[in-house]
Order: structure tokens, then C-alpha cells, then sequence
């Protein structure tokens, strides 16, 4: 299943980072399957703040 998150800023693998807010969306294994802005409140999406760093 597909968890929708909230965060505040992302964390790209070459350090840069970038302000959002964003939605990461992760795997049950917590794995990030992708991401966009968020510029509406979106159902099931829960928010995190903070930080998410992308290891891919």
C-alpha cells in the first residue's frame, strides 16, 4: 500500500535541497516512489514536516 506524506523541504542525493511543501509518496517498506508539490490539501495525506531526504 501507498502512504502519502507531507514535508516541509526535500533532500535531493546530491545535497540540494528544495522547499515545498511536498507529498512523497513511499512503499511499505518506506522506499520514495515519487513526489510532487503540494498546492492543495489532498486526501489521506499525512503531515510530517521536517525534512525528507531521497536516497535513490
Amino acid at each position: 500500500m501507498t502512504r502519502k506524506l507531507a514535508y516541509n523541504r526535500l533532500r535531493f542525493p546530491d545535497g540540494t535541497e528544495s522547499f515545498g511543501p511536498f507529498v512523497v509518496c513511499i512503499d511499505d517498506h518506506g522506499n520514495h516512489i515519487s513526489h510532487h508539490r503540494l498546492v492543495c490539501e489532498e486526501e489521506s495525506t499525512e503531515w510530517v514536516g521536517g525534512t525528507f531526504e531521497i536516497m535513490d
